[in-house]
């Protein structure tokens, strides 16, 4: 009988953290789940580590690159094609968890057939572990009471009220959601680098229902090297043609009201203007999106470009 659950580990050079990352994992009070270690050709411990765990109970596939792959979402794909369980978990290498975090996940997909996601909330912490600050903060700037309970939500309606304006599910490693909605995703957010799993959690929730847990179950660990932190203007300029891409496929799916859009796009417009001249942006991705002589038009009508 196949497992319920395909835990899938993508790692590269985090051998201090896999540890911790796999007692997690192999501590769950939920059971019923296979792992999938990946490696994308890490210069540290971390293979030999891996290789260890080969003949693990739970472990049903070891996979080394000998080439880096370049991409997260790569490996995800990877890691999906090997899974025979309908639920996956991506639990990335450097982060862990409660013992409970399986278990409460499966109950919110029991309680809600229509569930496609769930997704408990986070604790930063440090590379020795300590609290850096409650994750809760991240989406107080859009409801401070909606994240202190758990929900269910119809995923539109999320899209719609939070994940249109910033990805309000900031770790994979808090979210459990089902392969057979999200693997035909995962082609489009290939060539993202840093805004994949934005667009992911984004076509994910358009399925079904997003169901949520307040507890803080999973802890989200920070780098200074993570590709989690965007602050040189190369990268602040590559996060924005991303978003302005991502606005773009949402505005085809049709997933919310125009004159949201409008407004999303318009502010977009003016952070992009922020850190570009008009005509330094000729050459920029954003450009080809709109596919226009900017150097004329107005900020709201730029906007409106930026959609069609």
């Amino acid at each position: 009988m196949s497992p319920r659950v395909s835990v899938i580990v993508p790692n590269y050079n985090h051998a201090s953290f896999l540890k911790e990352r796999m007692d997690s994992i192999f501590n769950q009070t939920y059971t019923d789940f296979e792992i999938i270690l990946l490696d994308d050709c890490s210069s540290d411990d971390s293979p030999r580590m891996l290789k260890e765990l080969e003949h693990h109970e739970q472990v049903s596939a070891v996979i080394l690159n000998t080439e880096n792959s370049g991409s997260t979402f790569r490996q995800w794909r990877k890691g999906m094609a090997q899974a025979k369980g309908e639920l996956i978990w991506i639990a990335e290498s450097d982060d862990s968890c409660t013992a409970d975090f399986l278990a409460q996940a499966i109950q919110a997909f029991d309680s809600e057939p229509k569930t496609v996601v769930f997704y408990a909330q986070s604790l930063m912490v440090d590379k020795d572990g300590a609290t850096i600050r409650d994750n809760k903060i991240w989406t107080d700037d859009l409801s401070e009471a909606l994240w202190e309970s758990d929900f269910q939500l119809d995923g539109k309606e999320f899209i719609s009220e939070y994940l249109i304006h910033k990805n309000v599910i900031p770790n994979a490693s808090a979210v459990l959601f089902d392969k057979s909605v999200g693997m035909p995703f995962l082609d489009e957010v290939q060539e993202y680098k840093m805004c994949g799993d934005w667009l992911f959690w984004l076509l994910l929730c358009a399925e079904g229902t997003v169901a949520y847990s307040a507890k803080r179950m999973n802890r989200f660990r920070s780098l200074v090297q993570s590709t989690r932190n965007h602050t040189s203007m190369g990268k602040k300029r590559r996060r924005l043609d991303e978003e302005t891409r991502l606005l773009s496929v949402i505005s085809k799916k049709g997933y919310v009201k125009e004159a949201l859009l409008e407004a999303r796009a318009e502010e977009m417009v003016n952070r992009w203007l922020h850190i570009h001249s008009k005509r330094s942006a000729l050459s920029s991705p954003f450009y080809a999106l709109l596919n226009h002589d900017i150097i004329a038009l107005s900020k709201v009508e730029l906007a409106k470009r930026l959609l069609h």
